[in-house]
């Protein structure tokens, strides 16, 4: 793993946080507080940790689906670089499936998704979505029944 993202994998992270559906994530407050209260050295032992365990292996457990979409920088990084399972990282990697990770194909996925943090931190503070607005029901609405 790098320091500092090389220029190739600053270009891989933004050729592919420019498609539509990757250009839609971004850090929450709180994942950005986590951040800045483990920094980037203890972020990038978290990525090669969580990408070890459940991105490494040939036939990763419930590959599609293992990669919660949030709660933690990493998960979020790894849904906006294409590296959040084997379908994904083969095709927008090229990293092939049914075989595990070499330790230089982990560690150039450690970088992206770090790559993809770092840029995240230095655009700023996080923009939390707006709140979902509840709908009432029609109990205690004070409206009646129709029928």
């Amino acid at each position: 793993m790098h320091e500092q993202p090389t220029e190739e994998v600053r270009a891989v992270v933004q050729r592919i946080t420019g498609y539509r559906f990757r250009s839609r994530f971004h850090l929450r407050r709180h994942e950005q507080a986590i951040v800045t209260r483990d920094g980037m050295k203890l972020i990038r032992i978290h990525a090669a940790d969580l990408l070890g365990a459940r991105l490494a292996p040939a036939y990763p457990r419930n590959d599609g689906k293992q990669t919660p979409w949030g709660g933690h920088p990493v998960f979020r990084a790894q849904h906006a670089t294409g590296t959040c399972c084997r379908g994904c990282l083969y095709r927008l990697h090229g990293i092939a499936t049914g075989r595990a990770l070499t330790a230089a194909e982990l560690d150039y996925v450690c970088d992206v998704v770090c790559c993809w943090i770092g840029m995240e931190m230095a655009d700023g503070p996080a923009v939390s979505p707006p709140p979902v607005p509840r709908r009432r029901s029609a109990r205690g609405s004070g409206q009646g029944t129709l029928f």
